[in-house]
């Protein structure tokens, strides 16, 4: 048996008989991987505590057949405030399952490894909507499909408004057709978050109705992008946007 050590996070977990469960990883040097952990349900299991969704963990791992399989496991992050505010585990329950999605199986990208890390370190109550942009939008980049929000995706001209089409990748002028309208504020939020650091996002200050606006661009960029929708998102979208959807 081949023994190999692992940095991963844990997005994703499935109960398999009565004490074991299979984990979906997302690993810095193996990329996304499933593992199965035998006896982890188990009362006195070593690494019940450890193997909890979201925490990053150092994982001993072994090689089979048909799965590999987990030996040990010790958790380098738990992110605390992750857990103590249910707003930011819902936020981050999303950014799991688009992991899940994004992914493909065992394809390293370290960059997307750490941007993960980066949000799930500095997300709470007070910035889960600048931290969901954030996210997604650095997420489609460095898996291929970034989006340039100052210009027109089909014609190129630059953007003060815009409109977001499901024919087009990005958001587009209105000599190039309608769609969701995209208020001058909500272009330039886009537009900040994808070139800001993290540490300088709560420098902008928006509104609902433009944090609205954003979110549903992204939701529809994510979904024309990886030809999927993701649940979670309608959970976030019933349990805390109480005010009618902008469209």
């Amino acid at each position: 048996m081949k023994y190999y050590a692992a940095d991963a996070i844990i997005i994703k977990a499935m109960n398999y008989g009565e004490s074991t469960r299979i984990f979906t990883l997302f690993s810095r040097e193996y990329g996304k991987l499933s593992a199965i952990a035998k006896g982890v349900k188990r009362p006195k299991s070593t690494m019940k505590g450890h193997l909890q969704l979201g925490n990053r963990c150092n994982l001993m791992l072994y090689q089979g057949k048909s799965m590999d399989t987990i030996s040990q496991a010790v958790a380098l992050e738990t992110y605390p405030q992750i857990r103590s505010n249910p707003q930011a585990y819902l936020y981050v329950s999303y950014f799991m399952e688009l992991l899940n999605i994004a992914l493909p199986e065992k394809e390293p990208n370290s960059a997307v490894f750490d941007l993960t890390h980066q949000v799930f370190s500095k997300i709470d109550n007070k910035n889960t909507e600048s931290m969901a942009r954030y996210f997604e939008i650095n997420l489609m980049t460095l898996i291929g499909y970034e989006v340039d929000f100052k210009r027109c995706s089909n014609c190129g001209e630059p953007l003060k408004e815009g409109y977001l089409s499901s024919r087009f990748p990005g958001p587009i002028c209105k000599d190039c057709g309608g769609g969701v309208f995209i208020s001058p504020q909500a272009i330039y939020g886009l537009d900040y978050y994808n070139k800001t650091p993290i540490e300088q996002l709560n420098r902008l200050k928006l509104n609902e109705e433009t944090e609205k606006i954003m979110a549903k661009v992204m939701q529809e960029l994510v979904a024309y992008h990886l030809e999927r929708r993701i649940k979670s998102l309608d959970i976030i979208r019933n349990s805390l946007w109480t005010k009618p959807d902008v469209r």
